[in-house]
């Protein structure tokens, strides 16, 4: 792991570079997208097969790559957000879900419940934490901390190479799958409720506070 992860942070950064040079010579945006994505591909197998962590961390660290050290990420994110969203995305939802056995969770029911409480207060204090420790207001670090309350396809996969690998029972599985499902679902009543504005007083008390403070 710790020849991986700067070998490929160094690749990425000597790699990328070239892309525009690629992209003048191919006349399209195409090209770059597909090598783009082939790097994606090298990345995740690397990651796993000579840096001993999950797939999922090799294509996170190059999209960092592409995000900090080039202006192609717009390339990525138009040209895949088409093919995950219409076929990848539902295909891989729908795979989980069928593979999830809803019977398991009255065996532990307080688990569960357990679990998604932690998951949602996990996200709430330790966000607005961070957000408070970079100055930000009591209201704002609640606006963060309710918007990353969700969780969704990093929890999932998580959770499917844990089960492929062996690691993971059927009742965590499923109860992960809760989770995921029921804070995604909580998230926009949070936000709501985050961003609310305050009642405006009345005209006569807004009256009395401006001349007390004349």
């Amino acid at each position: 792991m710790a020849i991986f992860f700067p070998a490929a942070w160094f690749v990425g950064d000597k790699l990328l570079p070239q892309l525009r040079k690629i992209e003048h010579l191919a006349g399209g945006q195409d090209t770059v997208l597909a090598i783009l994505l082939g790097l994606v591909m090298l990345f995740a197998w690397a990651a796993e097969a000579l840096g001993s962590v999950a797939d999922i961390t090799g294509a996170y660290l190059l999209g960092i790559v592409v995000a900090r050290y080039t202006d192609e990420e717009h390339v990525v994110h138009h040209g895949s957000s088409a093919l995950a969203y219409a076929f990848v995305v539902p295909v891989f939802f729908v795979n989980i879900g069928l593979e999830a056995n809803v019977t398991t969770l009255g065996a532990a029911p307080l688990f569960t419940i357990i679990m998604v409480a932690l998951a949602i207060a996990g996200k709430v204090v330790g966000c607005s934490v961070g957000a408070l420790a970079m100055r930000l207001s009591w209201r704002e670090a609640l606006q963060i901390g309710a918007g990353m309350t969700a969780r969704g396809e990093v929890a999932l996969v998580m959770i499917a190479t844990g089960r492929a690998a062996g690691l993971v029972h059927d009742t965590l599985f499923t109860s992960t799958i809760m989770m995921a499902l029921i804070t995604t679902l909580i998230t926009p009543p949070l936000l709501r409720l985050a961003f609310a504005q305050r009642k405006t007083p009345p005209v006569e008390e807004r009256s009395a506070v401006i001349e007390a403070a004349e």
